[in-house]
Protein backbone atom coordinates (compact mmCIF):
# COMPACT_ATOMS: atom_id res chain seq x y z
CA UNK A 1 0.00 0.00 0.00
CA UNK A 2 1.45 3.11 -0.79
CA UNK A 3 2.28 6.24 1.64
CA UNK A 4 1.66 9.69 1.29
CA UNK A 5 4.42 12.32 2.68
CA UNK A 6 2.88 12.63 6.18
CA UNK A 7 2.80 8.55 6.50
CA UNK A 8 -0.60 7.74 6.28
CA UNK A 9 -1.69 5.34 4.16
CA UNK A 10 -3.37 6.04 0.57
CA UNK A 11 -6.90 4.26 -0.70
CA UNK A 12 -9.74 3.07 1.64
CA UNK A 13 -8.13 3.40 5.23
CA UNK A 14 -6.88 6.80 3.94
CA UNK A 15 -10.51 8.18 4.90
CA UNK A 16 -10.52 6.31 7.88
CA UNK A 17 -7.67 8.39 8.99
CA UNK A 18 -8.97 11.32 7.79
CA UNK A 19 -12.21 11.07 9.65
CA UNK A 20 -10.36 10.24 12.98
CA UNK A 21 -8.04 13.29 12.22
CA UNK A 22 -11.69 15.45 11.75
CA UNK A 23 -13.09 14.00 15.12
CA UNK A 24 -9.98 15.00 17.36
CA UNK A 25 -10.00 18.64 15.78
CA UNK A 26 -13.74 18.70 16.62
CA UNK A 27 -13.13 17.49 20.12
CA UNK A 28 -10.13 19.81 20.00
CA UNK A 29 -12.50 22.60 18.87
CA UNK A 30 -15.03 21.98 21.88
CA UNK A 31 -12.43 21.76 24.86
CA UNK A 32 -11.48 25.27 23.94
CA UNK A 33 -14.59 26.44 23.43
CA UNK A 34 -15.75 25.16 26.83
CA UNK A 35 -12.79 26.51 28.22
CA UNK A 36 -13.33 29.88 27.11
CA UNK A 37 -16.97 29.82 28.25
CA UNK A 38 -15.95 28.64 31.85
CA UNK A 39 -19.31 26.85 31.81
CA UNK A 40 -21.38 29.83 31.66
CA UNK A 41 -25.04 29.48 31.32
CA UNK A 42 -26.94 30.54 28.30
CA UNK A 43 -29.39 32.52 29.41
CA UNK A 44 -31.11 30.72 31.95
CA UNK A 45 -30.36 32.09 34.83
CA UNK A 46 -28.45 30.30 37.85
CA UNK A 47 -30.25 31.96 40.74
CA UNK A 48 -33.78 32.70 41.63
CA UNK A 49 -34.63 35.99 43.80
CA UNK A 50 -37.06 35.31 46.32
CA UNK A 51 -38.27 37.96 48.81
CA UNK A 52 -38.98 36.45 52.37
CA UNK A 53 -39.56 39.78 54.35
CA UNK A 54 -41.78 37.69 55.98
CA UNK A 55 -39.09 36.42 58.16
CA UNK A 56 -37.44 38.21 60.87
CA UNK A 57 -34.61 39.83 60.12
CA UNK A 58 -34.69 38.99 56.89
CA UNK A 59 -35.33 40.64 53.19
CA UNK A 60 -34.16 39.54 49.69
CA UNK A 61 -32.53 36.38 49.55
CA UNK A 62 -31.28 34.35 46.41
CA UNK A 63 -31.98 30.58 45.73
CA UNK A 64 -29.22 29.20 43.77
CA UNK A 65 -28.69 25.13 43.17
CA UNK A 66 -30.66 23.96 46.35
CA UNK A 67 -28.85 26.76 48.73
CA UNK A 68 -30.48 30.01 49.93
CA UNK A 69 -27.88 32.80 49.89
CA UNK A 70 -28.63 36.16 51.52
CA UNK A 71 -26.55 39.18 49.41
CA UNK A 72 -25.60 42.06 50.91
CA UNK A 73 -25.19 44.40 48.45
CA UNK A 74 -27.93 43.53 46.20
CA UNK A 75 -29.21 47.16 45.97
CA UNK A 76 -25.71 47.74 44.13
CA UNK A 77 -26.84 45.84 41.19
CA UNK A 78 -30.73 45.95 41.33
CA UNK A 79 -32.70 49.10 41.77
CA UNK A 80 -36.05 47.57 41.38
CA UNK A 81 -36.05 44.01 42.68
CA UNK A 82 -38.68 41.32 41.72
CA UNK A 83 -40.05 38.04 43.40
CA UNK A 84 -39.10 35.31 41.49
CA UNK A 85 -36.93 37.47 39.07
CA UNK A 86 -34.30 35.38 37.37
CA UNK A 87 -30.49 36.36 37.37
CA UNK A 88 -27.23 35.31 36.23
CA UNK A 89 -25.23 35.89 39.67
CA UNK A 90 -21.47 35.73 40.27
CA UNK A 91 -20.29 35.96 44.33
CA UNK A 92 -17.72 35.46 46.90
CA UNK A 93 -18.79 34.29 50.89
CA UNK A 94 -18.82 36.96 53.49
CA UNK A 95 -16.19 35.69 55.90
CA UNK A 96 -17.03 36.52 59.51
CA UNK A 97 -20.28 37.77 58.85
CA UNK A 98 -23.86 37.16 60.46
CA UNK A 99 -26.98 38.16 59.94
CA UNK A 100 -30.31 37.89 61.84
CA UNK A 101 -32.16 36.17 59.12
CA UNK A 102 -29.91 33.26 59.02
CA UNK A 103 -31.62 31.52 56.22
CA UNK A 104 -28.19 30.89 54.52
CA UNK A 105 -24.67 32.06 54.56
CA UNK A 106 -23.70 35.73 53.32
CA UNK A 107 -23.09 36.98 50.00
CA UNK A 108 -21.11 39.47 48.43
CA UNK A 109 -21.88 39.78 45.20
CA UNK A 110 -19.48 40.68 42.10
CA UNK A 111 -21.54 39.89 39.20
CA UNK A 112 -25.29 40.28 39.05
CA UNK A 113 -27.12 40.36 35.45
CA UNK A 114 -31.49 40.20 34.97
CA UNK A 115 -32.15 37.26 32.52
CA UNK A 116 -34.91 38.25 30.40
Amino acid sequence: MDEHEDGVPSGAPFFFWNLVGMNMRLAWFWIVALGVCGGCSFGRGNATLRDYTGLDGCGWVLESGGEVLEPINLESFLDVPEDGMRLEVEYDYAENMFSICMVGPMVVLTSCEPVR
